[in-house]
């Protein structure tokens, strides 16, 4: 889990541009919502042109889009119940293009659908668990969040098409859609009894 210091500095580091776009007066989630329709762009020029590194840049470069809405509200006064539920579904839509694109470039169609499918039931385990019962998402600090598996995706991928080594048979991607499968899976696990425990205390 990315700690709370790390955020902290990420948060200073787009400061000044998040205060530009304070100044242009667009609303937050107006980002929020463009997210995905520039990562779609982004995707469709990976399946056309198969530009691994660009693809990663260009990715890593709409991350910065993940973190400047929830500044920008913070700073113009602007957090809403609404704002972070968008922000939580438009992550979604964004994982799965992705996920959905480096499947049809790499061909890793049945892994790439068992880290879809794990990734969502991470998210959903949560959710679900917070119909049930009373949860905070400070009780949640699980061992493959999304932070960490989008860092490990994307870091596997880019070395892959700069490197393009082969272990046992297979490249380095391949490798690290198996970690990434194993540790999100375990991750579904653990909060599920998380949330055992939960239910049987409250």
């Amino acid at each position: 889990m990315i700690s709370p210091e790390l955020k902290a500095q990420i948060n200073r580091g787009i400061q000044p541009l998040t205060q530009v776009i304070a100044r242009s007066g667009i609303h937050p989630n107006v980002i929020t919502l463009s997210t995905p329709f520039l990562v779609a762009l982004i995707c469709w020029h990976y399946a056309v042109h198969q530009n691994t590194v660009g693809f990663v840049i260009a990715v890593g470069a709409t991350a910065a889009f993940d973190m400047l809405d929830g500044a920008l509200a913070r700073l113009t006064n602007k957090t809403s119940k609404l704002g972070a539920y968008l922000d939580a579904m438009m992550d979604r839509y964004v994982d799965a293009m992705i996920a959905l694109t480096v499947a049809w470039v790499t061909g890793y169609w049945f892994l790439s659908m068992l880290l879809i499918s794990g990734a969502m039931m991470v998210s959903y385990a949560k959710a679900r668990a917070a119909i049930e019962v009373s949860v905070s998402n400070t009780e949640w600090p699980d061992l493959a969040e999304r932070a960490e598996r989008s860092a490990v995706y994307m870091m596997g991928l880019l070395l892959n098409g700069l490197l393009g080594w082969q272990f046992f048979g297979h490249d380095i991607f391949y490798w690290t859609l198996i970690v990434l499968n194993i540790l999100v899976h375990l991750t579904v696990v653990q909060r599920m009894f998380r949330a055992k425990q939960f239910m049987e205390k409250r």
